[in-house]
């Protein structure tokens, strides 16, 4: 690295320094033709996601929260609730779910 960050030094890496020297402050050592672009970004927000089916759910209760998983095919998603706004989804839930039924 002094190679690099002192120039009288007059040191240049060998190749597989280099790439190891940019593995070690976690950067890709690239050598081909040039990139034009970024690859396409991974969509993480229910936004750009769109609604997704649940696989499966668990909940469980820690340090005066309610938890909850939710595990849809992206992934899972990790909620902590304070009693009443679990009380208030499940209302919801509840709520929605009996208008479909009454639908049928």
């Amino acid at each position: 690295m002094r190679g690099f960050i002192d120039p009288s030094r007059e040191q240049i890496p060998s190749i597989d320094k280099a790439a190891k020297i940019a593995e070690a402050v976690g950067l890709e050592f690239y050598i081909g033709p040039p990139r034009f672009s970024d690859p396409a970004p991974i969509p993480t927000t229910v936004a750009e996601l769109g609604p997704a089916d649940v696989v499966a759910f668990e909940t469980g209760a820690v340090k005066g929260s309610v938890l909850a998983e939710i595990e849809v095919p992206s992934g899972i998603a990790k909620l902590a609730l304070t009693p009443e706004d679990a009380r208030a989804l499940a209302d919801q839930l509840t709520h929605r779910a009996m208008q479909i039924e009454e639908k049928k």
